[in-house]
């Protein structure tokens, strides 16, 4: 199988890269070019006609969401027309090219403007599943962690980050709304198993989390306890959920996935990962 990556050198497609080293790829991304990648529709269409890839991994995206509630146009413009144009390539090219879209679970009930682009994309790829037969499969991401996340902004990363570089951990809030942490490994063999499967795209978006609650308190004592930061309350921050609970059943029966729940002990390797790598923050 040749899979095209869009967004292949972010934190899950560099990930996905390490966790399958010897698949055939080609990488659309935004640092390969002084144009921009998949908000260009030629060049998606470039890459899909020369290249023949089988599936579309089709990550790429301006992430988190003070990225997206700070510059919305910009973000539409990429999270949405960005996967309207591949979605639209693919109809125009081949249609039998199996599409992998990473969503999130902000994508249900969004209160911002990045879940508002990815419940977007989740509708418009339905338009396209019934209306023009592509083969799509949505897998709704919760909040994915692990090393070489220097990029995000997500709960672990940006606490790692501010606790090592300014010994402090800013908490939105009082810190009892919880989140469902996933492992960037976890994710990476949620989307190889997907772009493998059979079963087809129909059957809706699939939540790929770890199934479990961790408070982003918790989260900021187990950082604050390996780097001797100072926890910090600030009031809440506009759109956050108080919780992301999913239900992780329809994975665990069409793609065989089964997360590591040792959810503690996978944020301490993280944290441990950027005190070794403090030097590339």
């Amino acid at each position: 199988m040749k899979y095209l990556i869009t967004g292949y050198k972010g934190f899950i497609g560099s990930a996905f890269l390490r966790n399958n080293p010897d698949i055939d790829f080609l990488g659309l991304d935004i640092t390969d070019s002084e144009f921009d990648d998949v908000v260009d529709i030629r060049r998606v269409m470039d890459s899909i006609d020369n290249g023949r890839p089988d599936c579309i991994i089709h990550l790429a995206a301006i992430s988190g969401i003070p990225q997206c509630n700070k510059l919305p146009s910009a973000s539409f413009e990429t999270n949405v027309f960005g996967t309207v144009n591949v979605l639209e390539a693919v109809n125009r090219i081949n249609s039998d090219i199996k599409i992998i879209l990473a969503s999130s679970s902000a994508a249900d009930h969004p209160t911002h403007h990045y879940g508002a682009g990815k419940a977007c994309n989740e509708a418009i790829a339905k338009a396209y599943q019934t209306a023009n037969k592509l083969d799509i499969i949505i897998l709704r991401f919760t909040n994915v962690f692990g090393p070489f996340s220097v990029e995000k902004s997500s709960v672990v990363a940006s606490f790692c980050k501010t606790a090592l570089k300014k010994k402090k951990i800013y908490i939105n809030g009082t810190g009892l709304q919880t989140r469902d942490l996933v492992h960037v490994d976890d994710i990476c063999g949620a989307i190889k198993a997907a772009s493998e499967s059979r079963f087809g795209g129909r059957c809706g978006p699939i939540a790929i989390g770890s199934g479990t609650q961790i408070s982003v308190y918790d989260i900021a004592k187990i950082v604050a306890r390996i780097t001797g930061a100072e926890i910090v309350n600030l009031q809440p921050r506009p759109g956050d959920a108080l919780t992301n609970i999913v239900d992780i059943n329809n994975a665990k029966l069409l793609l065989n996935y089964e997360p590591n729940t040792k959810i503690e002990k996978l944020i301490i390797d993280t944290v441990e990962w950027y005190v070794e790598n403090y030097e590339i923050l």
